[in-house]
Formats: C-alpha cells, sequence, structure tokens
C-alpha cells in the first residue's frame, strides 16, 4: 500500500516539476524583457532569483545568470524593472 501511494505522489509530481525546467515563463511572472546585463532581449527560460526578496530577473543567457549572480542586487533590480542593462562606470 505504501510503495502505491509513492508511486502515485510520483507520478502526479513528475510531470509539474519537469514542465517547470523547460517551460519558458510566462510572461505575467517575468520581471523585464531586457537582459540587465548585456542589453539583449532576454530568452524567457533563463531567469535569476535576486536579493532577499527573491525577485525574478530574466537574462539572455546562462553567462549572464552567472553575472547577476555576482553584481549588486540593488543595480540589477533596478535596472530589470527599467527594462534596461545596468549603465557601467566609464
Amino acid at each position: 500500500m505504501k510503495s502505491f501511494l509513492l508511486a502515485a505522489i510520483v507520478a502526479i509530481a513528475a510531470p509539474a516539476f519537469a514542465a517547470d525546467e523547460k517551460a519558458p515563463v510566462a510572461a505575467a511572472d517575468k520581471l523585464n524583457t531586457v537582459c540587465p546585463m548585456e542589453g539583449k532581449a532576454a530568452d524567457g527560460k533563463t531567469v535569476v532569483e535576486v536579493g532577499d526578496k527573491k525577485v525574478k530577473v530574466a537574462v539572455c543567457c546562462k553567462d549572464c545568470a552567472a553575472a547577476v549572480a555576482k553584481a549588486k542586487a540593488d543595480d540589477v533590480v533596478a535596472a530589470a524593472k527599467a527594462n534596461k542593462a545596468i549603465e557601467k562606470a566609464k
């Protein structure tokens, strides 16, 4: 009986987790359409949670996702809300 319940739970939950990994972020969930690191179009599939509030920020690629992790969270969120790239110091 226990194995049946476990199998049923796995069968129900597995598609939900698989869908999260492959599906693009819904437009309503996405904060921005421009990558805050490069200024290119965000792909909608690569999303990083930024800062203590775990704000979702879409980026254009995995390299930018890594760069967001190293950048100042406030700057990334501000750029994402403005839908533009972070202004780099000259």
